[in-house]
């Protein structure tokens, strides 16, 4: 996993608390989330410290929209993760 003590985005972040679910790839690990904050590119989310998502999931927003993601960080509750859906 990535260092993210120090900040290296170029992305504006949008400060959130909207719920979300983490589903596994193969739809058999499902946990819900809390959304901190979120840019194009990725998000940084809050869970409980026991859970050990899969490395790649869906992250499921409560509105219906759905993300592909990628861990790229994680700490006790906390996990940074980067879109894999991009077009850029």
């Amino acid at each position: 996993m990535a260092d993210h003590t120090g900040e290296r985005r170029n992305l504006e972040r949008e400060t959130t608390m909207r719920k979300g679910s983490i589903v596994s790839e193969e739809g058999a690990f499902a946990v819900d989330c809390v959304v901190k904050n979120i840019t194009e590119a990725g998000a940084k989310l809050k869970l409980d410290p026991a859970t050990r998502p899969p490395a790649r999931f869906t992250l499921k927003f409560a509105n219906g929209n759905q993300r592909p993601c990628e861990v790229t960080w994680a700490e006790t509750g906390a996990l940074g993760v980067r879109f894999l859906d991009l077009s850029v």
